[in-house]
């Protein structure tokens, strides 16, 4: 039993540095091309996550600041 258990450990051992030593299919110049192509991706989804959070704070904002001008006028005509 203890030979078996030995013998499966070292086939599963070799098994997965043959699985793991296959190489990559890439050259260079397409794994570079592959980065910058999800690099691209990753930079126009935070841009677009960026000008959306800023459009919802500026609108926020604006608001505010609109709504102290009317309120601040509004007392000083009541004045």
């Amino acid at each position: 039993m203890k030979k078996i258990s030995i013998a499966l450990f070292a086939a599963m051992f070799v098994l997965q540095f043959t699985a793991c030593n296959q190489g990559s299919t890439m050259d260079t110049a397409a794994m570079d091309k592959k980065i910058d192509s999800l690099k691209q991706v990753k930079l126009e989804e935070l841009q677009t996550t960026m000008d959306k959070e800023c459009q919802d704070r500026m609108s926020k904002e604006v608001m505010t600041v609109a709504d102290s001008i009317y309120q601040a006028m509004k007392a000083e005509k009541n004045s």
